[in-house]
């Protein structure tokens, strides 16, 4: 493996500590459907603080945001989710069902994990773009309201997702239950 792909990859390592704790904050205060305040608001510092450009409220939803690196092509979109459902309120570390709070949100479908990985690829895609001055431009969708909110679709009806050469969900494979997986990119 070549130098610039051993910097991208130790980005990750070195915001670790970043990535886990967003993905914790957001299991900690689970918000449904496009009410992920506290969310988006966690990602936007911290697409900030990784030194993304960041553009709020897309296609008028509150909880929608980018975070672009770069300039030119290919351009890379990467989508984060990280809304709850309701009714899965779940303590953490533990196996079997224990609500936090009886009846409350949590995350059945992982979506505080989804979207920290996301970011983590973004930020991987950003150091190789910086370190080999290649052409190219990485965004990171914050992408509300995954679970009945329909937000992709609005995003993607708005033009916001046309830009992409690719985009990237980061879903894992439905293996277990269905025999397909889900984790194939999108070309748009």
């Amino acid at each position: 493996m070549n130098e610039i792909k051993k910097a991208a990859l130790h980005t990750i390592d070195a915001h670790a500590n970043t990535f886990t704790a967003i993905s914790g904050a957001i299991w900690d205060e689970p918000e449904l459907s496009l009410k992920e305040f506290k969310a988006a608001a966690l990602y936007t510092d911290a697409l900030e603080k990784l030194g993304f450009t960041v553009q709020k409220n897309l296609c008028g939803i509150e909880t929608a945001f980018s975070g672009s690196y770069g300039s030119g092509h290919p351009v890379i979109g990467i989508l984060g989710e990280f809304d709850a459902l309701s009714g899965l309120s779940q303590q953490s570390g533990v196996a079997e069902a224990q609500s936090v709070t009886p009846g409350g949100n949590g995350h059945g479908c992982g979506h505080n994990l989804l979207g920290a990985g996301s970011l983590a690829a973004a930020a991987a895609v950003k150091e190789y773009l910086a370190a080999s001055g290649k052409s190219g431009t990485v965004v990171f969708f914050g992408c509300p309201g995954e679970e009945g909110g329909a937000a992709k679709a609005y995003m993607a009806r708005a033009s916001r997702c046309s830009i992409n050469s690719t985009a990237l969900p980061r879903t894992p494979p439905e293996t277990l239950t269905t025999g397909a997986a889900r984790s194939t990119p999108w070309s748009l």
